[in-house]
C-alpha cells in the first residue's frame, strides 16, 4: 500500500514505510496515520469477503457459471514504478482573473471638417 519508491526509501517486513525518499525517518504521527489507513482497508476487504466476494477468479466479474473455456493468464509487461506520479496540491501563485484596460478614457474624436 505505501511501496512508492519515490516518497520512500526503506521499509519494514509488514510493508510499512521507515525511511522518506530523502533519507529522514517517518514521523510517528505519519506512521499512525498509515496503521488507520491500513486497518480501514483491511476492515473493508473483510466486509467484501463476507459478502460473498472474490469467491471465484475474476470474483467482480459475474457468477463465473458461463460454462466456457477458461481464460487464460496473460503476462503483463514489466512497468517502471516511477512511471505516473500524482502530487496533489496548489502549485505556483494563484492568480484571480483581472480585467483591466489601459487605454486611456473612453472617448471618440470625429474630424468633420
Amino acid at each position: 500500500m505505501f511501496r512508492n519508491e519515490n516518497m520512500y526509501a526503506s521499509w519494514d517486513d509488514s510493508g510499512f514505510p521507515l525511511t522518506k525518499a530523502n533519507g529522514e525517518p517517518t514521523s510517528k504521527s505519519a506512521r499512525k496515520k498509515m496503521r488507520k489507513q491500513v486497518e480501514a482497508q483491511r476492515k473493508r476487504y473483510d466486509k467484501y469477503m463476507a459478502s460473498g466476494g472474490g469467491g471465484e477468479k475474476g470474483g467482480a466479474g459475474g457468477s463465473g457459471k458461463g460454462g466456457g473455456a477458461p481464460e487464460e493468464e496473460v503476462a503483463l509487461p514489466e512497468l517502471d514504478p516511477g512511471f505516473i506520479s500524482v502530487i496533489g496540491g496548489t502549485f505556483g501563485n494563484l492568480q484571480a482573473l483581472d480585467l483591466s484596460s489601459d487605454m486611456g478614457p473612453f472617448c471618440h474624436v470625429l474630424n468633420l471638417g
